[in-house]
């Protein structure tokens, strides 16, 4: 493995470089990359050596998720080893525009811009659902509290308030009335203010949205090339009660798997961004009445684990994919549907609110035969909060069945059981 400060520069070859690679859900990129590049496998990490990551042939210390700061790093690279990117794999939402960045001045395959532009700006992504005619929940835009109260004036209540510029049901909050219009507002505006300092991004550039009455959301999975597309899956999501959106735990297949409808809007969202390489999520709610409207296209791998769940019913590393289709534009992808074995599904571990004093790892020495892995991120002393997005999280578990599981909601409940014996709170 080489570092900056590694005295064998001179043997470095030019390389393939990940962004976002450390992040969670991440770890079978690095094998996806490997396969589908035949250079060494570079990954950008702010730490550098420091907790580093031992898989990846190449580590370059800098900020993957400003542009700027991520480019200087690569520039330092080369001027100290001579190794320069033949590649470069975006694998996060906030490693879109520092990859496209870094291509750009490498003159390497990419995204195209424009594709990049909309998935970071959910504003100019909608429009383009819109201009297309896919059906999309109305939405204005606004960047204070006077703005919103005006721009509100078009919808009826309840309205979804977002950032216009992060993802992960970061910033997502329902308002039902005057009053809840301005916690739903304060609790958008402060979601941001860390993210947009840490990412270089606007703290206030948001969104408030139509509200669709709906208990089903969905995504997408969609693999994108010079060639065409192909969906890879269709995944349940499962989300907390309103007014909050914090995803909970993911099934694929999905009850859309089949679902002719749902796969064309898919597939016309990527072509309305104008996406041509890469694996796409797109988040897709059903109304109560089972009409279909487009949420968002990320231009990105899922997260939440999505991406090895699919490969536990299909045997495809989507990684892998995701890496070709971007190295090679001649890279077409010949199965025009894949065919899951089983059902996988993930559910997210939370303890009670509170300062979490025991951890009773003893309740997990008898589990369900179902469950393959689980992975417990909190330490006794950490403070468990409200779950109203994604860092709430104490842990995971996934779960895999030859055959349906039990209901749709049971991993759910299977996680939600076990972590209120695993974590102990006062």
């Amino acid at each position: 493995m080489f570092e900056e400060t590694d005295k064998t520069h001179d043997k470095i070859k030019d390389y393939c470089l990940l962004l976002g690679a450390d992040a969670t859900w991440r770890e079978r990129s690095i094998l996806g990359a490997a396969r589908a590049s035949d250079s060494p496998i570079a990954i950008m990490q702010n730490t550098g050596i420091v907790n580093k990551n031992r898989f990846a042939d190449i580590i370059i210390t800098g900020n993957p998720g400003e542009a700027e700061l991520a480019l200087d790093a690569v520039k330092k690279f080369e001027e100290q080893s001579g190794a320069k990117p033949v590649s470069v794999i975006p694998l996060i939402e906030m490693s879109l525009a520092p990859g496209l960045k870094i291509s750009q001045y490498y003159n390497l395959n990419y995204l195209p811009e424009f594709s990049v532009t909309a998935a970071r700006d959910k504003s100019i992504m909608k429009q383009r659902f819109l201009d297309a005619g896919l059906p999309t929940p109305q939405f204005e835009t606004f960047s204070n509290f006077d703005e919103l109260v005006s721009q509100k004036q078009k919808f009826n209540y309840p309205v979804v308030l977002k950032p216009s510029h992060f993802g992960g049901s970061e910033g997502v909050c329902l308002a039902r009335n005057d009053e809840e219009l301005l916690s739903a507002y304060n609790h958008t505006k402060n979601s941001m203010l860390n993210h947009a300092r840490n990412f270089g991004l606007k703290e206030n550039h948001f969104q408030v949205e139509e509200y669709i009455n709906s208990t089903t959301e969905i995504s997408v999975e969609v693999l994108n090339t010079k060639y065409g597309r192909t969906i890879l899956m269709v995944t349940d999501k499962f989300v907390t009660n309103e007014p909050y959106f914090s995803e909970i735990g993911h099934t694929v297949p999905g009850k859309y798997f089949n679902s002719s409808r749902i796969r064309s809007l898919a597939l016309e969202a990527c072509e309305a961004i104008n996406l041509d390489c890469g694996v796409a999520h797109v988040e897709i709610k059903i109304s109560d009445n089972e009409e279909p409207y487009l949420l968002e296209v990320n231009a990105r791998i899922p997260g939440d684990g999505i991406a090895d769940l699919i490969e536990k019913v299909t045997g495809y590393n989507i990684f892998e994919l995701h890496a070709k289709s971007i190295i090679n534009d001649d890279f077409q992808f010949a199965t025009k549907c894949l065919e899951p074995k089983g059902k996988a599904s993930i559910a997210f571990l939370y303890a009670k609110e509170g300062r979490i004093k025991k951890i009773a790892t003893e309740v997990l020495a008898t589990l369900p035969p179902s469950i393959t892995a689980i992975d417990i991120t909190a330490r006794e002393g950490d403070l468990s909060t409200k779950n109203i997005n994604s860092h709430a999280r104490e842990g995971s578990i996934e779960f895999y069945w030859t055959n349906d599981k039990e209901d749709d909601w049971y991993h759910i409940d299977i996680a939600t059981d076990i972590s209120n014996q695993l974590f102990q709170v006062k």
